[in-house]
């Protein structure tokens, strides 16, 4: 089958993300594991195989769309989703760092973990998505 000459960016951009969340899905599996065995927390209500899988993946997917919009309608085109993107990770962690723990059904001892996701999954996004979506040749 041969490949199309040029590939549509609406494509691109959602085959990115898809690489992306695989990527970021391998990554948080192994720091789920070295953080669970470091630290022995050991609860699984919040923040568990499936979930850590299922949320990679559709915010990759979810990222990817933000992507392509942003590539259609910036002049700065990646370098600005991936400004964005970084900002808003550190802020998430931050949110989640510095949330009033006198509740324990929000974050309880998830703090680490989930900080940890959101900085793997942000850091990932912001520099993967805008990658794989110039060099699309390598799974298209």
């Amino acid at each position: 089958m041969e490949r199309p000459e040029k590939i549509p960016a609406f494509s691109k951009s959602i085959l990115a993300g898809v690489l992306t969340g695989m990527i970021a899905t391998v990554a948080g599996l192994i720091y789920n594991i070295l953080y669970r065995s470091i630290s022995g927390y050991s609860s699984g209500e919040i923040v568990n195989i499936f979930s850590t899988i299922f949320s990679y993946i559709l915010v990759s997917m979810i990222l990817s769309l933000a992507f392509y919009i942003v590539v259609k309608n910036a002049e700065a085109k990646s370098k600005i989703f991936t400004y964005l993107l970084i900002v808003l990770a550190i802020i998430s962690m931050a949110a989640v760092l510095f949330s009033d723990t006198s509740n324990k059904f929000v974050f309880g001892g998830d703090k680490g973990l989930i900080a940890g996701h959101i900085f793997i999954g942000g850091i990932l996004a912001a520099f993967l998505i805008p990658y794989f979506y110039r060099h699309s040749k390598m799974f298209i």
